[in-house]
């Protein structure tokens, strides 16, 4: 989950990657331009798991919403939301919720407003652009969860179309976008924290 969710959250903060190919650095400023500009975001998505090694092949879709540091994730049967202050992971198949101050290792992977504004870890190199989708690899500098990340993107419109993490065993993590949709206005501040009056048959563990 760790590891999905640092992928899914780098399609919005792909501006903070050291982007050596002028070509590349040109497509993705362009998008995370047009991504920064709107008050907030809402996609949809599929994640796809495969490691040749295990035989593992699993799929998941997902929904996030993105304003500021604030957002919210379905995925996986957990529903989480962060208001900017408190993180709250709601099961709802054990109707329970989990509800904490988030630490900086927290914040490192799950806040796309941290992520933005991390020093540069890596460097793009534009591999193809074939039929208007440019592919851009992206290599790490020091350590990292994964050997290297391809990006797929619309080129005329700066739209992403697929994130593929690519590991040092041979597995997979692709994260394929469906749509990325302008919320103007954006939505309130509650809708980015979990209401416990509002469903008082959820146990609250508070780990605050």
């Amino acid at each position: 989950m760790r590891y999905i969710t640092t992928l899914l959250l780098m399609l919005l903060a792909l501006g903070a990657i050291a982007q050596a190919d002028p070509e590349a650095n040109a497509l993705l400023d362009k998008t995370v331009e047009r991504v920064k500009s709107y008050p907030a975001v809402e996609i949809t998505f599929t994640v796809t798991l495969e490691n040749p090694t295990d035989g593992t092949h699993e799929t998941h879709n997902g929904q996030a919403w993105i304003k500021g540091e604030k957002y919210r994730l379905d995925l996986m049967d957990t529903e989480t939301y962060y208001d900017g202050t408190l993180l709250y992971n709601y099961l709802p198949e054990v109707l329970e919720v989990n509800i904490k101050t988030p630490d900086a290792e927290d914040n490192s992977i799950l806040n796309p407003a941290t992520l933005f504004d991390i020093p540069s870890q890596g460097t793009a190199r534009l591999i193809a652009k074939e039929n208007g989708i440019a592919h851009i690899k992206l290599r790490p500098q020091g350590e990292a969860d994964y050997d290297h990340i391809g990006i797929w993107l619309d080129a005329s419109t700066y739209s992403l179309q697929r994130v593929t993490a690519y590991t040092s065993d041979g597995a997979t993590i692709t994260v394929t976008l469906h749509t990325l949709k302008a919320l103007d206005p954006a939505p309130s501040d509650s809708f980015f924290r979990f209401d416990t009056e509002a469903h008082p048959d959820v146990e609250v563990i508070d780990l605050r």
